[in-house]
């Protein structure tokens, strides 16, 4: 049987048995040796290899240096990466792509600081970063939001004889839309075109994007016309993005129409497709078309995913249609997926609505025991379904069981135990919780104060009405006049 040798004492006995083995083989073999742990991603082995390199003052391939880094980078050990790279600088002679990995590593961890100084290092030195390295910090900076330093950043590459590419342009104009800067977003593809860089298709696609959440939708397809005209090709994010826009206008046979066009130009369209034409198509309440894509869906040879049938969960829960609805909670469960909480609330909501809170609280149930932690709005569903049906006594209970688990009462669900109380006619219940909405910070609406008001008169509580009545107008809000009537009326009743 062979005989297998702890790495380490590997590199020992060759080093021992072979000692006059010349540095260039000594480096082939330790090259050899990092690069195997590093196909097996066992990135601490490869580095004890690099560093007994180090120290037999032998230098490792940049490509075997560089892939070691991105190793150490994607496997999320940031500061172990730029610990190497710190150790080996001045030792080894480290390329622009050493740099690159290492300032996209430090970004992508947030540590846009040490990636800065990096920057600055080589610049120090006498070695000017070329246009790539200057664009991945600034992608850093505007993923994190700080779309200033993004700009500076911008700028400065002029300074030092640098011209921005079209993804330092693509890369700023997609950081400026998502600070909500538009019109920054826009001039910078004027800017682009003016200095003669020809934009991608990543480009049209951000800008098509932005320009899909405009009502008019027209200056997003004129956009697509040049694109194409360019020669620039469409992928499927572009026809889902347009696609998109059109279905949350409701133009959904528009949409579809745009689908089969994009099946023309020879793009598939991909499960997003589907689902979001789908979900044009139940927001329009048109299900009988909805159900018509998903059988196109997989036909296609797709399997709906779960987004698919929480889409067509609430298109049925709009429409309140409730066997529709458990038909298709039934096929996505026979398909082996299982409900998110997504899917539990909007059946919840589906059986509350419909008074079947009996079915309401097993879903609540089966939702807990699948490991599904309710959230202050699984509650407020229940406690809206209870509240309906006059039953303020379980209501308040569940308020209560829902407040103990540390979850926070939101404006609606407060509206909700208020109206229920006052329809009830208990005006001192309503008003309790009126004081305790306003002791944990809501602010009370129109709604809440004249349902309060009414009930205080019709029930005699003329002196709590206009306390309550005051104290509206004090905030700032101006009485209905209908409520005004109300305390008018009882003013009339309470003189006589």
């Amino acid at each position: 049987m062979a005989q297998f040798h702890h790495p380490l004492k590997l590199i020992h006995k060759i080093l021992k048995t072979q000692p006059n083995l010349n540095p260039q083989t000594n480096s082939i073999i330790f090259d050899l040796l990092i690069k195997n742990q590093i196909q097996s991603r066992r990135a601490e082995v490869a580095v004890l290899y690099l560093e007994r390199m180090l120290y037999h003052d032998l230098t490792p391939s940049s490509n075997t240096f560089n892939n070691l880094l991105r190793l150490l980078f994607n496997s999320g050990q940031s500061h172990n990466a730029f610990t190497l790279f710190d150790k080996v600088k001045g030792r080894i002679p480290l390329d622009s792509y050493s740099f690159g990995i290492t300032i996209h590593g430090l970004c992508d961890a947030g540590e846009l600081c040490k990636a800065s100084d990096l920057l600055n290092h080589l610049e120090l030195t006498g070695n000017v970063p070329n246009v790539v390295l200057y664009t991945i910090l600034i992608d850093g900076h505007c993923k994190r939001g700080d779309l200033e330093e993004a700009k500076s950043l911008f700028h400065r590459l002029s300074e030092v004889g640098l011209v921005p590419n079209e993804y330092t342009y693509t890369v700023l104009i997609n950081g400026c839309f998502k600070r909500g800067f538009r019109s920054d977003g826009f001039q910078l593809y004027k800017d682009m075109k003016s200095n003669g860089v020809f934009p991608s298709l990543h480009t049209f696609n951000s800008l098509i994007h932005e320009l899909c959440k405009d009502p008019d939708l027209a200056p997003a397809f004129k956009l697509f016309d040049e694109m194409r005209l360019k020669g620039v090709a469409c992928n499927v994010v572009t026809y889902n993005t347009l696609i998109g826009g059109l279905c949350r206008q409701k133009k959904v046979k528009e949409a579809m129409r745009l689908m089969e066009k994009m099946r023309r130009d020879g793009i598939s369209p991909s499960l997003i497709t589907f689902n979001l034409v789908l979900d044009g198509y139940c927001k329009a309440g048109k299900l009988p078309n909805a159900l018509k894509v998903l059988g196109q869906l997989k036909l296609s040879g797709y399997s709906p995913s779960l987004v698919t049938y929480n889409v067509l969960l609430a298109g049925f829960a709009r429409a309140c249609d409730l066997s529709g609805a458990v038909n298709v909670y039934k096929e996505m469960t026979g398909r082996g997926l299982a409900p998110s909480k997504i899917t539990f609330t909007i059946l919840i909501d589906t059986f509350a609505r419909e008074n079947e809170m009996e079915k309401a609280f097993e879903m609540f149930n089966s939702m807990e025991r699948a490991g599904l932690e309710a959230d202050a709005y699984s509650y407020g569903v229940l406690i809206r379904g209870l509240c309906m049906q006059g039953n303020m006594k379980d209501a308040s209970k569940l308020f209560r069981s829902m407040i103990e688990k540390g979850l926070k009462a939101n404006h609606v669900i407060y509206d909700m135990l208020i109206h229920g109380y006052c329809r009830e006619g208990s005006s001192y219940r309503a008003l309790k919780v009126f004081r305790e909405m306003k002791e944990n910070g809501m602010v009370p609406n129109i709604a809440s104060y004249g349902l309060l008001i009414r009930i205080l008169c019709i029930d005699g509580k003329l002196q709590d009405g206009e306390a309550l009545l005051s104290e509206m107008v004090l905030s700032g809000l101006q009485p209905s006049d209908s409520i005004l009537r109300a305390v008018a009326v009882a003013r009339e009743g309470h003189s006589s």
